[in-house]
């Protein structure tokens, strides 16, 4: 344990600077910087760490406070100047770990320490989504080992409760012989995430586990019951990699994700033109690639159904785009108009659009789009929350948050609306290099309740299927003969170590679009420049193709591997459009799960829905037996990566809490930690295929959000 630092708080206040005190026998308060302006940290310093504090990029009036003086046994410090109702809904706080922003949130103002109580020496919990390493907080002159941290309860959509007299280590005090429970899920089988699943059930109290496995005892007249019927209980599922809002957007307008055919596309799509004959645009998607040949409708066909209006439907993985002639015609895209740096024009032999535009290409089109409303992208996250919720979700990471879906986050979550869990990851401007930087940290500034727009989505390549995933061995052609193309980098290597290297300063978390070896070497090489201690859980999401030199350096450079796991069989997708087009090379190196576990990395899960379905036991059943449930005909593809079921579940749920920094809070089934649960109707862990378990109940804090009942 590194003694002798207390930690620095910084309060944002609405009142006056002057009136903010400490309340409370033998203390004072050293204010080290208060500005009312962009404030540059100036002597505080850590003797430990080879970094110190750089620019605070955050709004007036902070005051960082560090106690000198031990306080009188009991004693609890109270700001004053106003009463704390009053201040509660002004008070913000922020830790800056070397110029990091580790979170900021709304919280009680009353808080305080007492004499001879131990603060753990790796995490302080400060509300319900953020986690303190107090191995790196800044300042202070109080021994560690003689202070405590605790926060009143508030209702402030974190499903919190910081108990006073309670040490953030100790919760489960609370689940003492008199205590009685709000909840009680009984007769399930409890998978914890530390222990073999054992029959029993979770008792909840003011949204946290007060009891694991026989909870007789904490029952009362006024407690609710839910009967598990010997299904699993697990945490509350978290998805690393989601796109919440496009998927409920894309359920409201043509949708085809029904569809099993190219013809029954079609039928699909005309259907939506007639029943909406008033509309300008014909929008939406969900096809797969292998209904077409090479994967690339035609605009042609397309036309069939659409006539003069212009069409635009995106693919399933959504780095693709089906349009019609009209929609080519009004983006002005002919035999001419060359490919923009980060896609294609998908070409007849003459040179003519053919109708499939790829990556960056597709934007040609869709900047043309109607634009959508705040209510249109409200309704599509609720939307998408209630899906996610019917999954056993209960948080996520959004892989690419745009403002104007980042209003409508807000706005949910200022109603109460929004009762996940979710980190905002912000989309990295690829036609941009590091003027962006401010426009980031201007909207991290815009947290609310349940929502953190912490993290950065770098895409640094594409797909497999349309050449665009960037690889280290070039791809076959249609007859099996190599060619020179090795795809694209969307973001170059040597400047992404830059990016990387001021992200990470910053205190942003990096989340990698990686789905080719050579985007993936890249990735890890701008994190291998990183001057350690690495502690910002920087993720590599996708990792089809990963060479085997690089499978050990995930856990060297402390990064973790996101997983989609559905993908990681021999569907239609993969035989024909993925394995006649890589090097052999490649095409033994995808998706190397159980090799990334052995080399000692931390695997996360995330579905990357609406791409593909955000349903976790589907997706688990692939991780598991590397075959899909349609496909069970056809050989799995490299057994040797499966994972065990226990590997999978804690990848959904420990692994992506990691990834979103809430694994003390979240990710576990252990007494103190948020009650967070997904109740299954089965026990897969006794036979039978994986993807046929249901989820028939969702608790977030201790509120059912979702149930088959």
């Amino acid at each position: 344990m590194r003694g002798g630092y207390a930690t620095t708080i910084a309060f944002r206040i609405s009142s006056k600077l002057e009136d903010l005190a400490l309340d409370g026998r033998g203390v004072k308060p050293r204010v080290l910087v208060a500005d009312q302006s962009i404030t540059q940290l100036e002597n505080v310093k850590d003797p430990d760490l080879d970094r110190c504090p750089t620019t605070l990029h955050t709004r007036p009036f902070l005051l960082y406070v560090a106690c000198q003086e031990r306080l009188v046994d009991n004693k609890t410090a109270v700001l004053s100047g106003e009463s704390p109702d009053r201040l509660q809904n002004d008070i913000r706080y922020g830790v800056e770990d070397r110029g990091v922003n580790l979170a900021h949130f709304l919280f009680s103002v009353e808080w305080g320490f007492r004499m001879g109580d131990v603060v753990p020496h790796d995490v302080i919990r400060i509300g319900g989504q953020c986690s303190l390493d107090v191995m790196s907080v800044l300042g202070g002159e109080v021994p560690i080992d003689d202070v405590r941290f605790y926060l009143l309860r508030r209702n402030s959509g974190f499903g919190t409760s910081v108990q006073r007299g309670l040490r953030p280590r100790e919760w489960h005090d609370l689940a003492s012989a008199h205590m009685k429970a709000d909840l009680i899920v009984r007769d399930g089988v409890v998978f914890t995430g530390t222990d073999d699943p054992k029959p029993g059930g979770v008792a909840v109290r003011n949204g946290r586990i007060v009891g694991v496995g026989d909870v007789k005892g904490f029952d009362s007249p006024r407690t609710e019951t839910i009967d598990a019927d010997g299904g699993l209980i697990t945490p509350g599922f978290i998805d690393a990699h989601v796109h919440p809002l496009s998927g409920g957007l894309k359920l409201a307008h043509c949708s085809l994700y029904d569809a099993t055919t190219a013809q029954e596309a079609l039928e699909l799509v005309g259907a939506y033109a007639k029943a909406r004959q008033g509309a300008e645009w014909i929008w939406g998607g969900g096809w797969s690639m292998e209904w077409f040949p090479r994967g690339t409708p035609s605009a042609e066909a397309l036309d069939q159904v659409t006539g003069d209006r212009p069409a635009l439907l995106y693919n399933k993985d959504g780095h693709g785009a089906w349009v019609n002639t009209a929609a080519l015609r009004r983006a002005h895209i002919s035999a001419t108009t060359g490919d923009p740096n980060d896609g294609r024009i998908e070409r007849l032999d003459d040179g003519r659009p053919q109708g499939t535009l790829h990556e960056g290409a597709m934007d040609l089109v869709s900047e043309l789009l109607p634009k959508f409303t705040r209510t249109d992208w409200e309704a599509a996250l609720l939307a998408g929350q209630k899906y996610l919720f019917s999954c056993g979700i209960t948080g996520w990471q959004d892989a690419d948050v745009q403002p104007a879906q980042e209003e409508a986050y807000i706005a949910l979550a200022g109603r109460g609306a929004l009762k996940a869990s979710v980190v905002g990851a912000l989309w990295w401007k690829r036609d941009q290099a590091l003027e962006q930087i401010d426009a980031l940290l201007g909207r991290r500034a815009r947290f609310a309740p349940g929502y953190r727009p912490t993290s950065v989505k770098l895409m640094l390549d594409g797909i497999v299927e349309n050449y665009t995933a960037a690889l280290l061995e070039p791809y076959r052609d249609y007859e099996g003969n190599e060619t020179e193309n090795t795809g694209i980098d969307f973001i170059d290597g040597t400047l992404l170590k830059e990016i990387v290297r001021i992200l990470d300063r910053l205190g942003f978390q990096c989340h990698f679009h990686t789905l080719g070896s050579r985007a993936v070497r890249h990735a890890l090489d701008a994190l291998d420049a990183l001057p350690a201690p690495r502690r910002r859980s920087h993720h590599l999401a996708h990792l089809q193709v990963v060479d085997r030199a690089d499978v050990h350096r995930f856990a060297e450079v402390g990064a973790i591997a996101n997983c989609q796991a559905l993908w990681a069989c021999r569907e239609p997708q993969m035989t024909d459009l993925t394995l006649p087009f890589l090097g052999p090379t490649s095409a033994d190196n995808q998706y190397p799960f159980a090799g990334l576990a052995r080399a000692g990395a931390t695997l996360a899960m995330g579905s990357d829905w609406p791409v593909s379905t955000a349903n976790v036991y589907e997706q688990i059943d692939v991780a598991v037996t590397r075959t899909h449930r349609e496909y069970r005909e056809r050989p799995p593809l490299d057994l040797v990566q499966s994972l065990t079921l226990t590997q999978a579940l804690n990848g959904f749920t420990n692994g992506s809490a990691q990834v979103n920094r809430v694994e003390h809070e979240v990710g576990r089934i252990k007494v103190g930690m948020e009650a967070d649960l997904a109740i299954a109707d089965r026990n897969p862990f006794v036979g039978g295929s994986i993807a046929d378990t249901k989820i028939t109940h969702t608790i977030i804090g201790g509120t059912v959000v979702f149930s088959t009942s």
